[in-house]
């Protein structure tokens, strides 16, 4: 059997409206979370576009010395593009500073930074992720494929229709297989733990 993971394709619908939504949140506002999620994950610096002592713009600093947030451009530190929504101009040797989580007015929610990882590997997956959603994808995958082999089974849908995979959060209590009434096929229903207690 093939195993083949496919991440968004930039050209794709999928993909624009999910840069579109995370610009919507993360260039004006959250972008700290951003910041601080890329920095986590790839072990970036994060840097500030500063207005005094104030934030005005979180983003990471590439080992190639590059400018990164949201907008997955990695900017020169010299780049007018960068600062102009936030009405600054080069040279922005005055107002980059290097930031440290702690330096935010508010601390960071956990699950706010995991969703923004999340979103950052959807839409840049070749940026250099150390566990990425690809790869746990492709390890589920493998296992799959040597259980169904092992127990010579396959997985299918009636109408061609697709199986969603997704994070489970601690929220599965297990499994249901329900014969079906021809064929010898199973049914199989995820028990959430709500509903299994």
């Amino acid at each position: 059997m093939a195993i083949i993971v496919r991440p968004l394709e930039e050209s794709s619908r999928e993909w624009q409206d999910l840069y579109t939504y995370a610009k919507g949140i993360y260039l004006n506002g959250e972008c700290y979370t951003f910041a601080a999620a890329l920095s986590r994950a790839l072990d970036w610096p994060m840097i500030g576009l500063m207005e005094g002592d104030t934030v005005a713009h979180a983003a990471v600093l590439t080992p190639e010395d590059k400018i990164l947030d949201v907008r997955g451009i990695p900017f020169a530190q010299d780049d007018p593009e960068f600062g102009r929504i936030f009405n600054h101009k080069p040279p922005y040797d005055d107002c980059l500073q290097f930031l440290l989580e702690e330096d935010f007015p508010r601390p960071f929610h956990e699950r706010h930074i995991l969703i923004a990882q999340r979103y950052a590997q959807q839409l840049w997956p070749s940026l250099p992720w150390p566990y990425s959603r690809e790869r746990k994808v492709q390890n589920f995958l493998e296992g799959l494929e040597r259980l169904c082999t092992e127990h010579d089974v396959s997985i299918f849908t009636p109408n061609g229709g697709s199986i969603f995979l997704e994070d489970c959060q601690g929220g599965e209590a297990g499994f249901e297989g329900t014969a079906f009434p021809s064929d010898g096929k199973y049914i199989i229903k995820r028990i959430l733990k709500n509903e299994g207690e």
